[in-house]
């Protein structure tokens, strides 16, 4: 996300699973039973193990339109495979619904990619 912020562009949000769509629901603390109350949270959350995940592409939408988002950039760890399966669906809806630009990264967040990275982020941003 540095790499980003160099080439010049602005964050607005941070779709992912450290990021703003897990606090999008808190946990309803007005039902009897707290277990329950934070098992419905986990289990409704728009995590690309969750299947199916049109949640996911309801939160996409509400956070693209609410943070204005100009452009995406979708990084996703190597080892995150369920995410990376679920790229094409979030290409899709980013280019073919949203009509922005989309950009895929997979990386394992280690210094070898940076100077690849790097390079295709600064492209991306040029080419928007």
């Amino acid at each position: 996300m540095t790499k980003i912020e160099e080439a010049g562009a602005d964050i607005v949000v941070y779709e992912n699973c450290s990021g703003v769509r897990e606090k999008l629901e808190l946990i309803d603390e007005t039902m009897d039973n707290p277990i329950d109350a934070i098992a419905k949270k986990y289990l409704n959350l728009s995590c690309s193990v969750m299947s199916p995940n049109e949640k996911r592409f309801r939160d996409l939408n509400t956070l693209m339109d609410e943070y204005q988002v100009d452009a995406v950039i979708e990084i996703v760890l190597q080892a995150c495979h369920t995410f990376a399966v679920e790229s094409t669906k979030v290409k899709k809806f980013v280019t073919e619904k949203k009509r922005k630009p989309y950009m895929y990264i997979e990386s394992d967040y280690s210094m070898t990619d940076v100077g690849q990275v790097s390079t295709r982020i600064e492209a991306f941003l040029e080419m928007i």
